[in-house]
This record gives C-alpha cells, structure tokens and sequence, in this order.
C-alpha cells in the first residue's frame, strides 16, 4: 500500500506547481521512468502506474510541462544500481541519470 493516498498526492504535486509559479519558476514534471522493477508485486505495479498517471493528471491540470523523455537519447537505465531495494525509489546514480534526462530535454528545447 503506498505511503501516500492519492488525492494527498496530487494535492501536494499541485501545490508545489503553484508554488514554483509563485516564485517565478517553471514547474517540470517528470513521470515515474523507466517501468518498475520486476521485484514489485502486481499489486505494486498496478500502484506505481496510478501514480504515474496522477503526475501526467496534474501537469494537465495545472498546465505544467511533463517531460516524458521520449524522442531523446537518454543514457541506459540500470536499475540494479538506479534503484532503491524497494524497487521504486532512486539511488543517487539514479538521480544522477534523472538529472541528465531533464538536462537533455531542457538542452534540445533549446535548439
């Protein structure tokens, strides 16, 4: 069962929106990539694609732009070492490789 029940969830993403946007920032949201770990349970799966679908719900909602990674030659995605032992959660090489994907979206919004 996750920590977070939805709608506290998308309350809190879509405060932390409004919040960027009062402080002058553009708000970036980023979908729980790549696909969970084979070590979820179905249950957990089917949970992790919820909230996935809640983050792209909220950028909708609050017009803010999700960055999907697609289209972009990401580097590869190693989930023995970029993830969590809950199969979920990034290690710090993970929001490493994060960081790179946002870099590389943000860099080919550019040209």
């Amino acid at each position: 069962r996750p920590r977070v029940r939805p709608k506290l969830f998308v309350a809190a993403f879509r405060e932390l929106v409004r919040r960027a946007r009062r402080e002058g920032a553009k708000a970036y949201l980023l979908p729980m990539r790549p696909a969970p770990d084979q070590r979820l349970s179905p249950q957990q799966r089917g949970a992790y694609a919820r909230y996935n679908e809640l983050i792209q719900e909220v950028a909708r909602r609050e017009s803010a732009e999700l960055v999907d990674g697609r289209g972009l030659k990401l580097p590869p995605f190693a989930p023995e070492t970029m993830l969590a032992e809950d199969g979920i959660h990034l290690t710090a090489s993970g929001q490493e490789w994060l960081a790179m994907s946002l870099y590389l979206h943000l860099s080919a919004q550019e040209r």
